[in-house]
């Protein structure tokens, strides 16, 4: 297969890519298209494409399986179509075949909706997808998805596209999505699927600061998730009502819910998961004003999420350990953290977390008495909560108030 590359190389047929990839010249693909649509029966045409998708099916379930095991029993079986998959074995391998092949994976499940790959695609693909940050690749294949004739992949599409657009601070339209998929999922029996769609319902109550209904939305996730013995939705449940509790004060059974949590990360070896952990672990104990350990677990999930490429955990860590740097009388450090926080949020396109990092830029600023560019900050997270269509926390008009006056 090699030596065929290479004749076709030099006959300028085919270039290389990145890797060991081989890509058809533009003008190449075009004829082969033209040719193809000429002379070959439509039904030759549609059982290429079949086995095309089949195979980029197969070979992503494959991937997703090393990428990211722990959630291996929540991603649908894909049948072996008997077609030769290059070696996936370990999550590096997975994840550069993942990233590599990322446009032509999303490709084929927007055009894919007919088939069913859509909605597969689009289960199988949700957590690299998510964890990876690529949120417009992720509302185009999900969007797509929606469109699946069958009611649970429907569900899961509208669930995915849920958690995508909370993600980026759209909660309104997070909630709608997540509200049809429950429809979906409770019309079809899939108790399941609504495990998963309450656990998001819950997750998107708590970050639009609505803490009582996380709490309760949560519960009956867990003890939704207990009943079918999903160890995968009953680890996700913990987690984030662990988080609610230390919102609301209850710092000891946040601490114990989150014991709990973790314990389970530690036995399926998940770095996503336990660095999420750590991180809620981190959020109650600067609540409760011990912010010594809350800057030590905000230093854990960072080196963990930098290890396990996950972009989504790497700029919440940052912006938690900023947080905690200010609260421990270090700007300077509170500063730069949220520099770096700032640049990631602006690569994966999630205003709310731009909005977090130019309030905390605002903070530290104003504490190192440069009070302009404090001002500048203040305004970018203004215009931020502005566009995600958000209330303006009185912290900001006030932080800009006073950076006007004080700027003459």
């Amino acid at each position: 297969a090699t030596r065929t590359a290479e004749r076709l190389v030099a006959a300028s047929l085919v270039r290389r890519g990145d890797g060991d990839r081989f890509e058809l010249h533009d003008l190449i693909r075009a004829f082969g298209m033209a040719r193809a649509q000429d002379e070959d029966a439509p039904a030759g045409r549609k059982a290429a494409l079949s086995r095309l998708l089949d195979y980029y099916a197969f070979a992503t379930a494959t991937a997703m399986d090393h990428y990211a095991p722990r959630t291996r029993s929540h991603r649908p079986h894909v049948p072996d179509p008997g077609l030769p998959v290059p070696p996936l074995t370990g999550r590096e391998p997975a994840g550069a075949w993942l990233d590599a092949e990322r446009a032509n994976l999303v490709g084929a499940g927007v055009h894919g909706v007919a088939s069913g790959h859509a909605g597969l695609l689009s289960r199988l693909l949700f957590r690299y997808l998510q964890t990876a940050g690529y949120i417009r690749e992720a509302l185009a294949l999900h969007t797509s998805a929606t469109e699946s004739a069958d009611p649970v992949a429907r569900g899961h599409a509208l669930t995915s596209l849920a958690a995508t657009h909370s993600q980026v601070g759209r909660y309104e339209v997070a909630t709608q999505h997540a509200d049809q998929a429950l429809a979906c999922f409770r019309a079809a029996g899939d108790r399941t699927g609504e495990c998963r769609v309450l656990g998001t319902l819950g997750a998107i109550a708590s970050w639009n600061g609505d803490f009582l209904r996380s709490a309760e939305v949560l519960g009956e996730t867990l003890t939704l998730a207990r009943e079918l013995r999903d160890r995968v939705g009953e680890r996700t449940a913990l987690t984030n009502l662990g988080y609610v509790y230390g919102r609301l004060g209850w710092y000891a059974e946040a601490l114990e819910i989150h014991g709990k949590a973790l314990a389970i990360d530690q036995e399926t070896g998940d770095l996503s998961d336990t660095g999420r952990t750590l991180l809620n672990i981190g959020d109650t104990h600067l609540r409760s004003g011990s912010h010594e350990q809350a800057c030590a677990h905000f230093r854990r999930a960072t080196a963990i999420a930098e290890r396990a490429g996950d972009r989504d955990l790497h700029v919440e860590a940052l912006l938690c350990l900023a947080d905690a740097s200010l609260e421990l009388g270090d700007p300077g450090h509170a500063r730069t953290t949220h520099e770096c926080a700032l640049a990631i949020a602006a690569e994966l396109g999630s205003l709310h977390a731009a909005a977090r990092a130019h309030t905390g830029l605002a903070r530290a600023l104003t504490a190192l008495g440069e009070r302009e560019q404090a001002r500048q900050h203040w305004l970018a997270a203004r215009e931020h909560h502005r566009e995600l269509g958000l209330p303006e926390p009185a912290e900001i008009t006030e932080g800009a108030g006073r950076s006007v006056t004080a700027g003459g």
